[in-house]
């Protein structure tokens, strides 16, 4: 009987060795497919057979390591524009997409927000755009993106003036929208340079946004005051900081509209991460325009079709974010820009003459009455 026992054993013994060395490598190999690296996960991008498949060299390199390939797609192969994942079946994997570019951002600005490393050594104009560029890597990210009522009850309570100073709560723009994003940060870098500027309370008061019913002011409308003037269709940051005599404002045509593309990427180059920037989508500048106000970040050199076609970084606040946050967007998606570089912050105090209630109505007709061309728009900034 002990012998049948032994015998059994022994039998299942073997069974079970010959079920691991069969089975047992394929649910190890399976169980290593990890899309996770750094803490993030890759899953909606990436999948390690595909990845592999379309890109045998990274196989052959890292020896089928699953770790150490989605390393590779991670930080090298999404900055290439590789894709990780069939694209056909899963459209937010296609190099480009929202989804791509937030993960994107994540390995390349680790958490959405700007690394300190990066914003200590971000090459930049001046202190102004180093602070701004610091604010950015200490403000939250997401918050919601609106620009219903909600928004501007919270563009609103972000922004208090006590003991003669303004005072911005980036915590309590949600939800925000571009302008009033980017007009906020602007906000809080001035606050940080109050003292040594010396701006105002007056100016502080006519800097105020006033966008809801009960105010000191009324509700400021597209061009009405410093607010709605930044909030404005076309260029109306730029506009805002030409009246006050706070910066310096640089136009980027389309590539078409340069005589070579060595000039094209030159006028890039004027573009300095911290600037302000208006982009527009289409060749509409005014009611019908595409336009986006944001932080310029920086580029990378990139390809496209054969072309070069960098990327472009930016802060702002999207819903592809959920609200503020950083992403990319191709070179070829804008079709031109307006750079604001903020050169005399001192001159905010100049806002001081600037009356709440001032219209532009050049700005104003932007909103629902005009499209413009682009040399009215030279004639402006």
């Amino acid at each position: 009987m002990k012998k049948i026992q032994r015998m059994l054993y022994r039998t299942a013994g073997c069974i079970a060795v010959l079920l691991c060395l069969f089975l047992a490598p394929a649910a190890v190999e399976a169980a290593s497919y990890t899309t996770v690296c750094n803490g993030v996960d890759y899953a909606s991008v990436y999948d390690y057979s595909y990845y592999c498949k379309r890109y045998p060299s990274v196989k052959s390199r890292y020896g089928g390591n699953p770790s150490k390939v989605v390393a590779h797609f991670a930080k090298y192969g999404m900055k290439d524009g590789k894709t990780g994942k069939d694209p056909k079946k899963f459209p937010q994997a296609k190099p480009g997409s929202a989804t791509y570019n937030r993960l994107m951002m994540l390995n390349y600005y680790p958490s959405g927000r700007l690394t300190q490393a990066y914003a200590d050594g971000a090459k930049t104009a001046g202190t102004w755009n180093k602070r701004v560029m610091k604010m950015i890597a200490v403000i939250g990210t997401g918050g919601g993106y609106s620009t219903g009522a909600n928004a501007f009850a919270a563009l609103q309570n972000a922004f208090t003036l006590s003991g003669g100073k303004g005072s911005v709560k980036m915590n309590r723009l949600s939800p925000s929208f571009c302008s009033d994003a980017v007009y906020m940060l602007v906000l809080k870098t001035l606050s940080y340079w109050n003292d040594r500027y010396r701006i105002s309370e007056k100016a502080w008061i006519n800097l105020r946004p006033y966008c809801v019913k009960g105010m000191k002011y009324p509700a400021q409308d597209d061009g009405t005051g410093a607010w709605g003037m930044a909030n404005a269709n076309g260029p109306g940051f730029a506009v805002l900081a030409k009246k006050l005599g706070a910066g310096k404002n640089t136009l980027i045509l389309n590539r078409k509209e340069y005589s070579s593309e060595k000039k094209y990427w030159a006028a890039w180059d004027s573009a300095v991460p911290g600037d302000v920037m208006k982009i527009f989508r289409s060749s509409k500048i005014g009611k019908s325009e595409q336009g986006h106000l944001v932080i310029y970040l920086g580029r990378k050199s990139a390809m496209s079709n054969g072309k070069r076609d960098d990327i472009i970084y930016y802060w702002s606040s999207q819903k592809s974010t959920n609200g503020k946050g950083i992403t990319s967007c191709r070179a070829s998606q804008i079709y031109r820009a307006v750079l604001t570089k903020i050169t005399k912050p001192a001159a905010f105090n100049a806002a001081a003459s600037l009356s709440p209630k001032t219209k532009n109505s050049w700005l104003f007709a932007l909103k629902e009455q005009k499209d413009v061309s682009v040399s009215e728009m030279k004639k402006k900034i």
